[in-house]
């Protein structure tokens, strides 16, 4: 399968941070932005996972299921810390909204509660919040904005072993927008 691919012009009308976009630019070999395939994988190599993830935003409609998935991924990572049914029906949810399974207005119930999951964590010492935060975040927010978020929560929650995290995020980056499998597969995995 051919990667995922966007554009300079797409990522450059969501306004990337200067510094980011510099060093891109500088990795193309490029002076200014233009309309040429633009490998998501290219930008992991060149900026970094903070910076391809950013980039997410920059997908056509069509592309953004692939997003949601990847979220719910990175979230998955910490999902044995979550000790709250609440945040792992979010991540069902969220798995299931991404593959046309739910609705939005289911997305939207598992979030509330994912929130409240997250927020009782915060109040617990013996809890950990930020994996609650990575489920919530993985249901809530606009799918790139699911996929950073839930990233950075998931790094978060695996303090001990960030390096791993980071690595392991990094693998399902690729896995996703890298030799990307169709939605066809997604669905055929999630109804067995």
């Amino acid at each position: 399968m051919k990667p995922i691919t966007t554009t300079l012009n797409a990522i450059i009308r969501h306004a990337p941070c200067k510094d980011g976009w510099k060093k891109l630019l500088r990795y193309l070999g490029k002076t200014e932005a233009d309309d040429e395939p633009l490998a998501l994988t290219t930008v992991l190599e060149s900026n970094g996972l903070d910076h391809a993830v950013w980039c997410l935003r920059a997908l056509p409609e069509s592309e953004q299921w692939r997003v949601r998935l990847f979220a719910v991924a990175c979230a998955e990572q910490v999902k044995h810390l979550m000790t709250d049914e609440r945040s792992l029906n979010a991540l069902r949810v969220a798995e299931a909204y991404a593959l046309g399974f739910a609705t939005i207005n289911e997305l939207c119930a598992a979030e509330e509660e994912a929130w409240d999951a997250a927020w009782d964590a915060t109040l617990d010492a013996d809890k950990d919040a930020a994996s609650g935060d990575a489920a919530w975040y993985a249901a809530w927010y606009v799918d790139y904005e699911a996929a950073f978020w839930a990233a950075r929560a998931a790094w978060a929650a695996r303090v001990a072993d960030r390096d791993s995290a980071r690595y392991k995020q990094e693998t399902l980056f690729k896995a996703y927008f890298g030799s990307p499998l169709p939605k066809a597969h997604y669905i055929e995995q999630y109804t067995k």
